[in-house]
């Protein structure tokens, strides 16, 4: 055998080597970390596997690699864990402080739903139409072990703004793990089926499912004589928190398609430019102070010293951001990486009406509204001074409330893009009716208002033949809805 060929076999036996050892801690990491919540201890489990690998007979070894370098690499991989738990042992003695703070973070994630809260005023228990159901309740910030898990039952905590009492909201996630009723995947011949996809405003958690805007639509749409659709409507919703326009194509392509929709609605929300590029959502996430997933995960497995140090870090990249991603949007000269961010939206936004329109699906994009736009409209003066006041960064910015909308209703019509905007008759009908439309999103007159909208809306695209004028649409149905207070009760809730 020739030197080559010797030094070939040899840098082979080397790489198994270091391969097997180092793909076995990563194992053995990964296998415990998915199933235990006991960092010291996987830690632990770590440095003894090493151990026994450094004191392994060196004749045990596979012949085809290099038992020196096993050990070598045993070693590093040994030091590493060492050097970890070190650090998650020495923590709570070198740092108290900080110690105890991070703990109390952990009392946040892992607090069962009923701990430390009074007694709430009212008590929504929805009914348990879901086939799958366990009777089970979990906490979503609890690992998001019952958030969005079939049949499970996930404690919704609020205060309705009109009654201004507290409530409970014990919401059944269904067998496709959504908020809504248990409904087949085939739809029923000569029904029209909508499905609704979105973000936490489809979601809707914080009303009984019996006053979420899409059962309402449901109710409202099938309250009278329909020639056309004599088997009645269908309204699915398809709804989960922090979803853009890029999940929700996902979600229309993978979940949508397969329920047989004759009509998609899809919401817009004014943080889904956020939602649709990274960038813009860890500094939306940094300047709201949430705690990101990463910290979060190091915490719920117990690195408290880890977790520290990336909350820090966290914190530092957080002290950089002067102005909310979300509402730069908002102002006369978006930066360009808004301009960015609103491109990867309607690109995606695009993509679902394409999808949609090749498979001879109705479309219609919503925009379901934001409070700080409300804000605007009752007390623009008011608002633009409570923005100013909220810091530097914010004083020089030239505010523009209709930057957004109009950027929308330009695509859409570029586009043809059905679109119905919300935030108007939002507007209107607080103001008329001095009730609140928003609440920890909208509150239960808030779906009311919309539900009415939109089944205006809807019977109308219907019923007529020409293409529709978008804008006409939206202003006769806000006229007709608000300058009809029988639709609405009038109240949050019985």
């Amino acid at each position: 055998m020739s030197f080559r060929d010797h030094k070939f076999v040899d840098l082979t036996a080397m790489s198994f080597a270091i391969i097997s050892v180092v793909t076995a801690n990563l194992l053995i990491f990964l296998s415990l970390y998915n199933n235990l919540y006991a960092g010291t201890f996987i830690l632990a489990v770590l440095v003894f596997f090493n151990i026994v690998v450094l004191v392994f007979p060196t004749s045990r070894f596979p012949s085809f690699m290099r038992s020196d370098v096993i050990k070598a690499s045993a070693i590093s991989c040994l030091s590493l864990w060492m050097v970890f738990l070190a650090l998650e042992l020495a923590f709570p003695l070198t740092a108290p402080k900080e110690y105890s703070e991070i703990v109390n973070l952990s009392h946040r994630f892992i607090r069962q739903p009923n701990e430390n809260r009074p007694a709430s005023d009212l008590v929504f228990v929805n009914p348990t139409n879901s086939a799958s159901s366990t009777g089970k309740s979990g906490n979503s910030v609890n690992g998001g072990m019952a958030w969005h898990s079939p049949g499970q039952t996930f404690i919704y905590y609020g205060f309705e703004p009109n009654l201004k009492k507290t409530y409970e909201n014990h919401v059944l996630w269904n067998s496709r793990g959504y908020f809504d009723r248990e409904y087949a995947q085939k739809k029923v011949s000569e029904s029209y089926r909508i499905v609704v996809i979105g973000d936490s405003y489809v979601e809707s958690v914080q009303v009984p499912l019996d006053r979420t805007f899409h059962r309402l639509l449901e109710i409202r749409l099938n309250s009278g004589i329909n020639e056309l659709y004599p088997k009645g409507f269908e309204v699915l919703a398809l709804g989960s928190s922090g979803s853009g326009q890029k999940r929700n194509f996902v979600t229309l392509s993978q979940e949508a398609a397969l329920l047989e929709p004759d009509m998609v609605v899809m919401t817009l929300c004014s943080n889904d430019i956020c939602d649709d590029d990274p960038i813009l959502k860890k500094e939306l996430d940094l300047f709201a102070g949430s705690t990101g997933p990463f910290v979060r995960n190091l915490v719920l497995h117990g690195y408290y010293a880890l977790a520290f140090a990336s909350k820090r870090f966290e914190e530092i990249k957080r002290n950089r951001i002067s102005v909310s991603p979300e509402l730069l949007q908002w102002t006369k000269n978006p930066p360009v990486k808004i301009s960015n961010g609103w491109t990867t939206t309607l690109n995606s936004i695009l993509e679902s009406k394409n999808f949609c329109e090749s498979r001879g699906i109705s479309f219609l994009l919503v925009y379901v509204g934001s409070e700080i736009e409300l804000r605007h409209a009752l007390d623009p003066l008011g608002t633009i001074e409570a923005l100013k006041s909220m810091g530097p960064g914010h004083e020089a910015l030239e505010w523009d409330f209709q930057q957004a909308l109009k950027t929308l209703r330009s695509f859409s019509e570029n586009n043809r893009i059905n679109f119905l905007c919300l935030q108007d008759s939002l507007n209107r009908a607080q103001e008329k009716y001095g009730l609140v439309v928003f609440g920890d999103h909208y509150s239960f007159f808030g779906h009311e208002v919309v539900a009415s909208l939109m089944e205006c809306v809807v019977r109308k695209l219907l019923t007529n033949s020409a293409p529709p004028e978008m804008v006409e649409i939206e202003q006769s149905c806000m006229e007709s809805v608000l300058g009809d207070h029988s639709q609405f009760s009038l109240k949050a809730t019985e």
